[in-house]
């Protein structure tokens, strides 16, 4: 039942579209300016262009041509504006070849063929003249309104072009209007006067004042007097001065206005009174419509209306969002300082001594029936036997009976009971301190994290207190521009943070999301190069949301290339490629201790956290801290070297970051640059100080890194480098191809270990 519900509302508006397009038919059939009348062909190639289904429109405008004037001659002119726009629908369509506004224009005019060929003859050239150049203006306008109304909507915000389309499409309806009458009532008034009364009641007085000016316009036009037109301005005075009352009150007070003026200039008689009927009919059907109706239409107009207060939210919502990021960010520092708090500092070796000597003599000697007779003998303090003892036994691991000192050997009857528990608690504080030591380690791990956060949210804090600026001028240019490429925009964006790092929002129509040509028109506008960033699918049915960011002169290319050692069915050697947001990309290698299975699983992991934390933003003291204290909190031994390198596009600078890797390589136009490794492999030490190393790019400059299975082919730094500068190609893929296969030449084709290169070019782009 809810479906039938659905589908008969779906039926509903359809009827009401081609009920409204049809009277747009009717009413053009009958506009006439000059003698001449195109603008009903105009109106069914636009609806054409537009997409409106061609059966209903061709049927629309057959029957109303044919009621215009019902002649044989009439008949040839309409089956050929018919012929030639039905042929040109269906050529392009079966060859799926684009329809520009130019092509549809020259179709409107071959349709006519037939109307010139009556109409031709020397004192008609003028009149022919006339009809060429108004159906080529009015189909212009045409399509810019039919696109707007039909595919974007008009409570977004019009053009110039768009608001000249509807002004153009009211006058040009007026043409039609000024003989249509019904009994006395002139249709003509009562559709202004409607119009006028219900744009006023949703606070719409300018568009009140456009649409019944340019509707009597026309009207003044067809009959070529100003009557009508001046009659409507004082119609439009009523609305105004009196805009402020309920609106019952309005339209009484509008009617005595619209009384007083026909009185005045037709006289003291039955015909001034009976002028003012329209508008009381006028007034009638605005107010006898539902208020549902008129809030729903009013909301819609309402969507975009106040675009300029809803920008200004935009920077204050973001002052806003500074401060909440800066007050969380203070909370996650709060919280860093209480983790770092909760660590418990480490014993000194004294302590610890102290400590375990006292469990041992409040345990083990306090069941001994020589107690008193050997603290009167040992003592207590550090210097004592077992103190020593205990310290010897925290050195070695453990103590036996040749540690023990004779004068406690001859004394202490429970020597083998004392070695015993000496060796046990010396056991059991190592295994305390160790779960301590992972108990801290997470504990500063997690503080560090909340410091890491701490330090994103007030970097997101500073960003968002840029104000962005709008550009409402440069947003209608471009929408004009994607108009004329027939590229449908219902919605677009245009802002900055006070430089020109322009980005863009649109909403696009169908597949013209994916149009080539949108990169184009806006990089133009913008005098800078844009790129298309992201296409998603929105809630509204056929429509796109697309964004533009400015694109970067540099761009990337990268070649790999790896093999396994022999023996091993999985590589120890992992890689990551990503981009990291605005030009910014991450390379990374990492090599597992040893091979196969478990050095996979090392260098995987490691290289799984390294994209995790670089993807969410952490800085590189803290990424790797944070996964070298991840790896050394694990029980088992999870070592690898890590090699990263983060290339800014922008800057046109490269940052290295080695961990226990081995030497890298920037091969420039003129010289090559070595960049040493350095450090423990990571998950070694709890903490790795990693060596770090800042160079320039550019276009010309190639990054080459490898793991050490490819340095040990080589004898030495230098040996690697001269070959390296011996290889032509600045083709990545085979740079890095070329490195492994001299390697495995080098290790006799046997590949002792594996084997991985990482290659990658900066080049200009052709923009």
């Amino acid at each position: 039942m809810k479906d039938n519900l659905i589908k008969n509302k779906i039926n509903y508006k359809i009827i009401l579209k081609y009920l409204f397009i049809y009277v747009i038919f009717y009413l053009l059939s009958q506009a006439t300016f000059c003698e001449v009348s195109p603008f009903l062909v105009a109106c069914y190639f636009a609806l054409m262009w537009t997409g409106v289904n061609i059966l209903a429109s061709t049927f629309g405008f057959c029957f109303f041509s044919m009621l215009k004037e019902l002649s044989l001659e009439n008949l040839y002119i309409t089956i050929t504006v018919v012929a030639v726009l039905i042929f040109s629908y269906l050529f392009h369509k079966k060859l799926k070849l684009p329809m520009n506004m130019i092509l549809v224009g020259l179709y409107a005019l071959i349709s006519n063929v037939t109307y010139f060929y009556y109409s031709f003859s020397v004192d008609a050239i003028v009149e022919l003249i006339s009809f060429v150049l108004l159906l080529l203006i009015s189909l212009y306008f045409y399509v810019l309104v039919f696109q707007t109304a039909i595919l974007r909507g008009f409570y977004y915000k019009l053009t110039i072009n768009e608001v000249l389309a509807v002004i153009y499409l009211l006058i040009t309806l007026g043409l039609g209007f000024v003989d249509l009458k019904i009994g006395y009532i002139e249709v003509i008034k009562v559709a202004i006067v409607g119009l006028a009364f219900f744009l006023v009641l949703i606070n719409k007085k300018l568009e009140a004042c456009v649409v019944a000016l340019a509707l009597s316009s026309g009207v003044a036009l067809a009959s070529f007097n100003a009557e009508f037109l001046g009659n409507a301005v004082g119609l439009l005075l009523g609305f105004c001065v009196f805009d402020q009352m309920r609106k019952y009150k309005m339209a009484f007070a509008v009617c005595l206005v619209d009384l007083a003026y026909c009185l005045y200039f037709y006289g003291f008689n039955l015909n001034s009174v009976l002028a003012v009927i329209p508008t009381l009919v006028g007034l009638l059907i605005i107010l006898c419509l539902p208020k549902k109706w008129i809030e729903k239409i009013s909301n819609k107009f309402y969507i975009c209306e106040s675009e300029m207060s809803m920008r200004n939210i935009v920077n204050i919502t973001r002052k806003n969002l500074h401060r909440k990021f800066d007050e969380l960010s203070n909370v996650f520092n709060e919280m860093k300082a209480i983790h770092i708090g909760l660590i418990k500092d480490e014993l000194t070796e004294d302590q610890v001594v102290n400590m375990l000597t006292n469990e041992i003599m409040k345990g083990l000697c306090k069941t001994c029936l020589d107690k008193q007779k050997c603290f009167r003998s040992i003592g207590l303090d550090d210097s004592s036997v077992i103190a020593k003892l205990v310290r010897t036994a925290l050195t070695k691991g453990k103590i036996t009976l040749l540690d023990i000192p004779s004068s406690l050997a001859i004394r202490c009857n429970m020597v083998n009971l004392l070695i015993g528990r000496i060796n046990q608690i010396v056991s059991q504080y190592g295994q305390f301190v160790g779960v301590k030591k992972d108990v801290n380690n997470v504990k500063y791990l997690l503080a560090e994290q909340l410091g890491a956060v701490s330090q994103i949210m007030l970097k997101l804090g500073e960003e968002l207190d840029k104000n962005i600026r709008f550009d409402s001028h440069k947003e209608s240019q471009i929408l004009n521009e994607l108009l004329a490429e027939n590229i449908i925009c219902s919605e677009l964006l245009l802002y900055n943070d006070n430089s020109d790092n322009y980005s863009v929002n649109m909403i696009i129509k169908g597949d013209n999301a994916y149009n080539p040509a949108i990169e184009k028109i806006i990089s133009k506008k913008l005098k800078t190069q844009m790129r298309v960033d992201k296409v998603q699918p929105i809630d509204v049915n056929g429509f796109y949301s697309v964004n533009l960011v400015k694109d970067n002169v540099y761009d990337i290319i990268f070649g790999l290339s790896h093999c396994t050692k022999t023996g091993s069915s999985i590589s120890g050697d992992t890689h990551s490629l990503i981009r990291l947001g605005d030009n910014r990309f991450l390379l990374a290698l990492c090599d597992g201790m040893g091979s196969g299975e478990s050095a996979n699983k090392t260098s995987a992991l490691t290289i799984g956290l390294i994209e995790n934390f670089y993807k969410a933003g952490f800085d590189n003291d803290m990424v790797i801290a944070s996964v070298n204290k991840l790896l050394t909190i694990n029980n088992q031994e999870c070592f690898a070297t890590l090699d990263l390198c983060l290339v800014d596009l922008n800057k046109e600078i490269v940052d290295f970051i080695k961990v226990g890797s081995p030497y890298s390589f920037v091969k420039h136009e003129d010289r090559l640059e070595q960049i040493e490794g350095g450090a423990l492999p990571i998950g070694v030490l709890e903490n790795v100080k990693p060596f770090a190393y800042k160079t320039s790019i550019n276009t010309k400059s190639m990054i080459i890194m490898a793991t050490d299975g490819i340095t040990d082919a080589f004898k030495d730094v230098e040996d690697m480098a001269d070959f390296i500068n011996g290889i032509i190609s600045i083709n990545p893929q085979t740079v890095a191809q070329t490195i492994v296969d001299e390697a495995i030449r080098r290790n006799g084709n046997v590949i002792k270990d594996d084997m991985t290169v990482l290659v990658a070019r900066t080049f200009l782009k052709n923009i």
